[in-house]
């Protein structure tokens, strides 16, 4: 299994791009799998990043799945006129399957389906799907967002 720590070493040792990063570390976790800095507590079992380049900005988040044995994740270009916050929380919304903006996990749909998270006639919202929120700490990162 891999940490954020680890997925990172790796991806800056074997990439030269942001997206062959993102590529990497999720074909790696998807793999071998994921665990974040904190398996006591939902909170601490995800992670959220930004990756760029020279030429591209990038938003990645991941988790464990629910088998324990691999991860869920998924990516967003943050366009050229765009900024982007991401201050330890999912920020990704809407994901447009069709769309070489976004990246994500073969399994992303599948284990929203089977844990009735989401059901394929609505749009896939990664955040309201697989984010905690602020998880009984109510503006916690709302407010460490907008000091940004």
């Amino acid at each position: 299994m891999f940490s954020i720590n680890e997925l990172g070493h790796i991806a800056l040792e074997r990439t030269k791009t942001a997206r062959d990063a993102i590529r990497l570390m999720g074909e790696l976790s998807e793999m071998y799998g994921f665990y974040g800095a904190d398996e006591t507590d939902y909170e601490g079992t995800s992670e959220s990043l930004l990756i760029a380049d020279k030429n591209e900005a990038w938003v990645f988040h991941i988790l464990g799945d629910d088998t324990g044995a691999g991860s869920i994740w998924a990516a967003q270009r943050v366009p050229d006129d765009h900024f982007a916050a991401v201050t330890n929380v999912f920020i990704i919304r809407d994901i447009d399957f069709d769309s070489e903006d976004f990246m994500y996990s073969k399994n992303i749909k599948e284990v929203a389906i089977r844990n009735n998270l989401w059901n394929d006639d609505e749009p896939f919202d990664f955040t309201s799907i697989y984010s905690a929120g602020e998880g009984g700490h109510k503006y916690y990162n709302g407010r460490r967002m907008w000091m940004a």
